[in-house]
């Protein structure tokens, strides 16, 4: 059962590559540089670091908040530039802002699934 397990599970080469944006505090938004270390040391070809967005000790809240000419976060998923955004909710949970960066990721045409 294993070894066809295995030899139907998809290839590195075949996994395409993500845009993937960082966005939290502290304990979060060092995650950016391992994952493409991770997606290269895989064969995944495409990966891309579409950039981070960092606030000590942050909610979501407060990267929402941030004013438009801050907000690499909003721009870069406005743009239609993400097909994977983390965030890093700290102690207000659940953070109303979660909900709101997804509303905006779907207005931008980013597609769950």
């Amino acid at each position: 059962m294993l070894l066809l397990l295995l030899t139907l599970a998809p290839q590195a080469s075949e996994i395409p590559g993500q845009r993937v944006f960082v966005c939290g505090h502290s304990f979060h938004v060092y995650v950016a540089k391992p994952l493409e270390a991770l997606a290269k040391s895989a064969g995944i070809s495409g990966h891309v670091n579409a950039g981070t967005q960092f606030i000590g000790g942050s909610s979501v809240t407060q990267h929402w908040d941030l004013p438009d000419e801050k907000n690499g976060c909003k721009r870069t998923l406005a743009g239609g530039k993400v097909d994977v955004l983390t965030l890093s909710p700290n102690w207000v949970m659940p953070d109303p802002a979660i909900g709101r960066f997804t509303e905006e990721a779907i207005e931008a045409g980013v597609h769950f699934g």
